[in-house]
């Protein structure tokens, strides 16, 4: 049994981290994507030289998108860009550099975190933070070069009726070596550079809602 055992796991060596392995994981997070508010589809289309923007939860996420970034750029599905980056863990209320980033960004893409033990907390920084962030970007009247990523729990889309919100459903990110070297090596989830490539256009997302889902204000 020992021998079958071993036989087994060296199999399962050679197929798990494969190229065939990772192309097809690939190939199931970007089914997974999902549109939500599909009116008037925009996508964040920046040109060769201009600033994306992304506001995250925390610096992790932002590993897996600078990855998501550089793969997409090797792959010529979107031009050489600027990438500026603002994390707001625990933030409570914007502050001026958030503001300042806001203005001079030509595309920004805000990721929203549901979990589980928040969700039914509204004041929470994970719910109200990207919320009141909306609310500028709406004030502010940039909601067209603005896009949502709701990256854990989808229930958080409908608080964004004014955006375009794509739905990633999970939240497993990277180290920042292998998000720098653009090898992966360790932890690694699919569904962050999916949901990025989606938004920035890569491909049209297919998926769909698999509960009902109403505002959590």
């Amino acid at each position: 049994h020992e021998a079958v055992l071993n036989k087994r796991m060296k199999q399962a060596e050679t197929i798990i981290g494969s190229q065939a392995h990772r192309e097809k994981e690939r190939e199931i997070a970007e089914a997974a994507v999902t549109l939500y508010n599909q009116n008037d589809v925009k996508t964040v289309s920046p040109k060769v030289g201009e600033t994306l923007l992304f506001i995250m939860p925390d610096e992790d996420t932002c590993n897996s998108i600078k990855f998501a970034v550089s793969r997409l750029v090797m792959e010529k599905t979107i031009p050489e860009i600027r990438t500026e980056y603002y994390i707001y863990k625990e933030a409570q209320k914007l502050d001026l550099e958030c503001e300042k980033k806001l203005e001079t960004a030509d595309y920004i893409l805000v990721g929203s975190k549901m979990s589980a033990s928040v969700m039914k907390q509204p004041d929470h920084w994970q719910i109200a933070f990207p919320q009141q962030l909306c609310a500028y970007i709406k004030a502010q009247d940039i909601c067209e070069k603005t896009a949502i990523l709701s990256l854990a729990l989808p229930y958080d889309a409908a608080n964004y009726p004014d955006e375009q919100v794509y739905i990633a459903y999970g939240y497993q990110t990277m180290s920042r070596e292998d998000a720098e070297s653009g090898v992966i090596t360790g932890k690694y989830g699919p569904n962050i550079p999916a949901v990025v490539g989606a938004a920035l256009g890569a491909f049209s997302p297919k998926g769909k809602l698999p509960v009902k889902i109403g505002s959590m204000r």
